[in-house]
């Protein structure tokens, strides 16, 4: 399981900084964790990539833009585009 992997590289003394990509709730178990031997973190917590298309926009380029960024590794990314404002 996660938990298990996760702790054993938290508390390992040789592994210096956590990065994950996850959810808040991991996220925060991750900080708590880390902060007992004050190891640097990077998490990327459910983030929603919001694009803006302005007026002017040339629309055949955003459309090619969003397949390519929204669709990317089956939207499993947390870049992928998956909000739209216009």
């Amino acid at each position: 399981r996660g938990d298990s992997v996760g702790n054993t590289l938290i508390n390992h003394p040789k592994i210096n900084m956590i990065s994950i990509t996850g959810d808040v709730a991991t996220g925060k178990k991750v900080l708590q964790a880390a902060a007992k031997s004050v190891k640097r973190t990077h998490l990327e917590l459910g983030g929603k990539a919001p694009v803006i298309v302005f007026d002017d926009a040339d629309l055949g380029a955003v459309v090619n833009g969003l397949r390519a960024f929204g669709y990317y590794n089956a939207g499993q990314d947390c870049t992928a585009a998956c909000r739209i404002y216009a």
